[in-house]
């Protein structure tokens, strides 16, 4: 990472400065989650900020019978995580607890008893790309014992200190643009709910239709791994890691496969404008495809809408539909909802003319978004360039 060391730096080992550990697999019961009081990472807790220097939103906790039957591994208020396993690596995505916690075992864990080194430790291994330290980079997994003995640079503790402020300041910038962004997104929800009414209670009495009646329905799949050649293509391929946008393209792929990956395999080709939903993992996550793609199995696409209604319209309602959806999920490890189940969700429709006036709106609030993003942008490559001169000795 640094050529030359400044002088008063060293290098160590990240097992030589901190503990370095793996949670435990998640309860297989739903009992050990009723009424839980004990937060439980997954690896999906890490998914809504790329980092995430204090994580207190966590979705799952489980109980005391979880812990007296069950082996789980704690870890303290102050644990860094991120990814060891699957293709959640290639998200480089990172965190800080910010509460004690109880972990799975696809999340690795670092914990440093100096809180200043913790922070700065954590800011690089931000920088890092952990699928460098995989043997497999078409399914990324990491070993502790790797780990271990990745070697990382180490300044004197007050320069530590101030290598940390400043990036924490440049951090707090990008959050605060963010949140600026979300408000955006918040105003929608709030139009949407002034023009149609709650989408569920449907206070207007409009019309009622099951979602499966919108549409034709596809799900998808995912190519054999045994033929590392499907994924050597070019048509985008994606997971519900890439749900969650309005508008979604190849950019948002998680890899790309090739016609004969598509034809040995049940994922399917998705038109222009459909409407993309997660259906495990992510359940409830919606995008509209600019562009063709295709879906593992844990997505099903809505294709070919009918003219009464519009796309737009549909990715609003199944936001608020999210809660219900995640009340609907089976399955005690990996949860879900079935196609079944989704497909007659009831959805109102308004008049074509009111649906086309909502986009309209939402249209012009991208465009102010997209000036806001381009802002948050350079935020973003004014905080790399931050952390490129801290961590080669020019802060401090």
């Amino acid at each position: 990472m640094i050529d030359k060391l400044p002088d008063g730096w060293r290098v160590e080992k990240l097992g030589d400065i901190g503990k370095v550990f793996t949670g435990s697999s998640a309860p297989q019961d739903t009992k050990y989650f009723e009424n839980g009081n004990y937060p439980f990472v997954r690896v999906s807790d890490l998914s809504d900020k790329k980092f995430n220097n204090n994580l207190q939103d966590i979705r799952d906790y489980i109980n005391d019978i979880c812990l007296d039957e069950t082996k789980q591994t704690f870890a303290k208020s102050g644990t860094i995580l991120f990814a060891k396993s699957g293709m959640s690596v290639k998200n480089n995505h990172r965190a800080i607890l910010g509460r004690d916690a109880y972990i799975v075992s696809h999340l690795c864990a670092i914990y440093l008893e100096n809180e200043i080194t913790r922070k700065f430790v954590y800011q690089l291994l931000c920088k890092m790309d952990m699928v460098n330290f995989s043997d497999n980079d078409s399914y990324p997994s990491l070993k502790t014992s790797i780990i271990k003995l990745i070697s990382i640079p180490i300044p004197p503790l007050p320069q530590q200190a101030k290598i940390v402020k400043v990036l924490d300041i440049s951090s707090a910038l990008i959050d605060k643009q963010k949140k600026l962004i979300k408000n955006y997104d918040l105003f929608l929800k709030s139009k949407f709910i002034e023009m149609f009414g709650d989408p569920i209670k449907n206070p207007m009495e409009w019309e009622v239709e099951k979602l499966e009646n919108l549409g034709k329905w596809k799900g998808g799949g995912t190519p054999s791994r045994q033929n590392p050649e499907y994924f050597k293509g070019n048509i985008p391929w994606i997971t519900t890691t890439s749900l969650g946008k309005l508008y979604i393209d190849r950019k948002n792929a998680v890899e790309f496969i090739t016609n004969e990956a598509i034809q040995n395999s049940a994922t399917k080709i998705i038109p222009i404008n459909s409407i993309i939903i997660g259906t495990r993992v992510g359940v409830g996550k919606v995008s509209i495809n600019t562009e063709e793609l295709c879906s593992n199995q844990d997505i099903m696409s809505l294709t070919n809408i009918t003219d009464n209604v519009i796309p737009i319209y549909i990715f609003y309602f199944i936001h608020f539909y999210k809660k219900v959806l995640k009340s609907q999920q089976r399955g005690a490890t990996i949860q879900g909802i079935t196609a079944p189940v989704l497909k007659q969700l009831n959805i109102s429709i308004p008049p074509i003319t009111l649906q086309n006036k909502f986009a309209s709106i939402v249209e012009k609030t991208e465009l102010i978004k997209e000036k806001e993003n381009k802002k948050l942008k350079s935020l973003q490559t004014l905080h790399d360039s931050l952390m490129q001169k801290a961590f080669k000795g020019e802060i401090g």
